[in-house]
Formats: structure tokens, sequence, C-alpha cells
């Protein structure tokens, strides 16, 4: 935390979206800059990735995780019985999902 630009009597989060490097020695030439850009985009391309990957996962019935908790609890549990808790947790899944988006907006 550190002090705030435009108010002194508040404090200050900076988000940094990027590294900065600093090479001691330019002997290398421009070469280890793009190998700093490439790991960023590596770096990004991780953070998507476990994002979506995650997201797959929620118990939703369209997505990976509602099938596989459905096959999951047909294993102890009647089909029947099994169809209705696993729609019933997607709706709600779903309900909070779009809550969630909605009040990032508001």
């Amino acid at each position: 935390m550190s002090e705030n630009p435009n108010n002194d009597s508040v404090g200050f989060f900076g988000i940094q979206a990027s590294k900065h490097y600093v090479l001691l020695n330019d002997s290398l030439g421009p070469i280890p800059w793009v190998l700093f850009e490439l790991l960023e985009l590596f770096n990004w391309v991780f953070i998507l990735n476990l994002g979506i990957g995650l997201f797959n996962l929620l118990p939703l019935k369209p997505l990976d995780g509602g099938h596989m908790l459905e096959i999951l609890l047909t294993y102890k549990f009647q089909e029947k019985l099994v169809k209705q808790f696993v729609n019933a947790l997607s709706a709600v899944m779903a309900m909070i999902v779009i809550f969630t988006i909605i009040a990032n907006f508001l």
C-alpha cells in the first residue's frame, strides 16, 4: 500500500500488469526483451486457461462438472433422484454465476 497521488489522506493500492525488467548488461542486444514479453504472454495464457478449466468444473449441467457429478451420484442413488438433484444444483449455480456477473457491473 502506498500514498494516493490524488489524496494524501487515503491509501492507494496499485496494480501491476507487467513486470519491469532491467538488464544489467546490454551486451545481449534486444533478444532478452523478446523473451520477457513471451514470458508475460505465457503467464496470461496460463491464467486464462486455469480460469476456463476451473469454470468448466462447476457443477452446472451443460458443463463437464455437472456431467461428472451426475455420473458419480448414479453409483449410490437412483437415477430419478440424481437427475432432480443435479438439475436443482445446476439452477442454483447458474443463478450464482449470473448474480456475480450482474453484481460486477453494479
